[in-house]
């Protein structure tokens, strides 16, 4: 705005109080009397001069059908994916639909506002938090055989009722004394108790444990299933069993996942994203 735009606006709001539109803008303003100051009017127009909005979407496709109504030739997407150790992650979709243009001769940028947005973070899943939540950490005989129970569905090698064999054989020998574990050539684990009854001293049994299950798991909501592969292991401590999981190379999933949004934004907006820390 140079000096001869101010100056009309002045002599508008002292002597007739008329808006006034200033420079290449749209909106009007008009000059306060008392305090000598322009006063935005654009609150009185029929419809707002721009779109100032931010739309944060639950699922890729309300990102998407956002995206597509309200793109143009100056839409543009920002991706950020950061993972890291475990499952750890941090990943944000961004489109910008104002965004700043190029010029006619590709040289000179246009600046714009860049005040209509609209944001999409994946959620994970129920599933994956309470397989994620627990890795690697050690639980009693009794807690792995509830959590075993409780999330057999989730297990697709062995078979469901496998899984639930197992859960039962470990809830019936909470009381036992375990001695020891021999790896068989199957490649499952044959671990050796001891339990007193009181007919009978010392009766001994054997329990099979897999040494690697794999899991069907949805990472995020709305996204597809992988096959997680998570290696059991235990350990006895005074004759008491403790088994926990380990979920291997988790961020390999997660990586894969979010690479798969990416391809998907691309494919149903016909916007390559560009990889930037927003």
């Amino acid at each position: 705005m140079d000096q001869n735009e101010i100056q009309t606006a002045i002599e508008a709001g002292q002597l007739l109080g008329d808006p006034k539109e200033l420079g290449s803008s749209c909106i009007p303003y008009a000059l306060v009397p008392n305090t000598a100051r322009l006063q935005s009017l654009e609150e009185f127009l029929q419809r707002p001069t721009s779109i100032r909005q931010t739309v944060t979407a639950s699922e890729l496709s309300g990102f998407v059908e956002y995206v597509n109504r309200f793109k143009v030739a100056e839409t543009i997407i920002f991706a950020r994916v950061l993972v890291g150790p475990g499952s750890r992650h941090d990943v944000l979709f961004q489109a910008v639909f104002d965004y700043h243009a190029m010029s006619k001769d590709q040289v000179t940028p246009c600046p714009n506002w860049a005040r209509h947005q609209a944001k999409y973070s994946p959620i994970t899943t129920p599933e994956w938090r309470r397989w994620s939540d627990l890795n690697g950490h050690p639980l009693e005989q009794e807690a792995f055989a509830a959590f075993i129970e409780e999330n057999g569905l989730n297990i697709v090698e062995p078979t469901g009722a496998q899984m639930l064999e197992l859960a039962q054989s470990l809830e019936a020998t909470k009381s036992v004394a375990f001695k020891s574990g021999v790896r068989l050539d199957n490649g499952a684990v044959q671990l050796r108790y001891e339990e007193t009854i009181t007919a009978k001293a010392g009766e001994k049994g054997q329990l099979e444990i897999p040494t690697l299950i794999l899991l069907g798991l949805r990472l995020f909501q709305g996204g597809p299933a992988y096959r997680v592969a998570a290696r059991l292991k235990y350990r006895i401590k005074d004759t008491k069993l403790v088994m926990w999981y380990e979920i291997l190379y988790p961020e390999v999933v997660i990586l894969d996942a979010c690479n798969a949004l990416v391809d998907a934004i691309k494919e149903k907006t016909e916007i390559d994203p560009i990889l930037a820390s927003i």
